[in-house]
């Protein structure tokens, strides 16, 4: 449905008819089902890499399926987290590199209306002097030109701020919001700890796959006995409370929902560098809805290999523990009868990462590179804030 309807609002010529409306996005719609048709017969025929050898009964359940249907699934499921994580390197990243110091440093529009007014007249007034000395004398120092440069620049900033300002008087909803603006510093405090706690999460597992793992690239930096990091251990410990990990779980999904919605309103839809459309309040396309729409349930694909990754006992044992009492790893899989099981979700992401490799390479680098992205984004932020406060 959202091909059909991405296709069906593109066309805004006023000429044209809801009926070829309709026949031109039942076209294109139909050329994207022949590719996910593809995309299925390829998973269907496409032989899996051969199978290691290794004894081990948890290769064994990666490479032993019961119906042709699971690989016909798989492929296709990859084939798209490929897309999902450029948009979770070129969105998600960013937003949570950027929204905390945003949250933190930027109030809403504040001061009386009769201030921001007062300035407004006294920075056009000093315009008014610059141009006429401009006039008179022909031409301006550099030291003029710059000033006059900074009035036009802050004349426009209060502007802006006046304008918030008069939509916040006649917005009940504003004008609550304006009321709680300090709430805001603290939700993005809130924000910067999750983000230092899954950073910590995610270079830790990184780091280990990398020194730890004994196939490396044959299998995808696959570890048999993976350490437990910060956010595996915090999980894992309180799964044995139904639902409070769910309930924890939760907080950190839709963490990621917002982080990503800001991404886009910061960097807006685009395609490589061409700019497609623009996220605003109250200002966004239709298609831009929907594009927002299909690049979230995308992003939620690279999202749940991110937290395989990083809640590795988690996502395949939970607090399941073996015959000696210990927690399960995957030599205790098959070894006693009712003890260790493999959860669904953790066999269709391991038969992804031993039966094509490929994959688990690529979000391995993923990893690492909505890390660099998120520090980045931090330096710039930070950068950001001290220039403006010598300012």
């Amino acid at each position: 449905m959202i091909p059909f309807a991405m296709f069906f609002y593109e066309e805004e010529d006023e000429e044209t008819t809801t009926k070829k409306k309709f026949v031109g996005a039942l076209k294109y719609t139909c050329f994207t089902v022949v590719i996910i048709i593809v995309l299925l017969l390829v998973g269907l025929l496409a032989k899996p890499g051969s199978k290691p050898d290794n004894d081990s009964e948890w290769v064994s359940t990666m490479f032993d399926s019961e119906n042709a249907g699971d690989s016909c699934i798989i492929f296709p499921i990859s084939c798209l987290s490929l897309f999902g994580c450029y948009l979770f390197v070129f969105y998600t990243a960013p937003g949570f590199g950027i929204l905390p110091f945003r949250l933190m440093t930027k109030t809403l529009a504040g001061g009386s209306e009769e201030n921001i007014e007062g300035e407004i007249s006294e920075l056009r007034k000093e315009k008014d002097s610059l141009e006429a000395r401009s006039s008179l004398l022909g031409t301006l120092t550099v030291k003029d030109q710059n000033h006059l440069s900074n009035i036009e620049k802050r004349e426009k900033d209060l502007g802006e701020i006046q304008g918030e300002t008069e939509k916040r008087e006649s917005s009940f909803f504003l004008k609550l919001l304006y009321k709680l603006r300090h709430l805001q510093i603290f939700f993005g405090a809130i924000l910067f700890i999750i983000l230092l706690f899954m950073l910590t999460s995610v270079l830790t597992s990184l780091i280990e796959k990398l020194i730890k793992s004994d196939c490396g690239w044959k299998c995808g930096f696959v570890l048999e006995k993976p350490s437990k990091n910060p956010f595996d251990l915090s999980i894992t410990a309180i799964s044995k409370v139904f639902p409070i990990d769910l309930l924890y779980l939760s907080i950190f999904v839709f963490t990621f929902v917002i982080v990503s919605l800001a991404g886009m309103a910061f960097i807006s839809i685009r395609f490589l560098c061409l700019k497609l459309y623009s996220v605003k309040r109250s200002n966004t396309k239709d298609q831009g809805m929907l594009f927002i729409a299909l690049f979230i349930n995308l992003i939620m694909i690279t999202l749940m290999m991110l937290f395989h990754s990083i809640s590795y006992q988690y996502t395949t044992f939970g607090a399941q523990k073996n015959k000696s009492g210990e927690s399960c790893t995957l030599n205790d899989v098959g070894v006693y009868d009712g003890y260790c099981k493999m959860s669904q979700f953790s066999i269709i992401v391991g038969r992804i990462i031993v039966k094509m490799p490929f994959f688990a390479i690529f979000y391995y680098f993923v990893d690492f590179a909505f890390v660099i992205i998120i520090l980045i984004s931090i330096i710039i932020m930070t950068r950001k804030i001290f220039f403006k406060k010598t300012d």
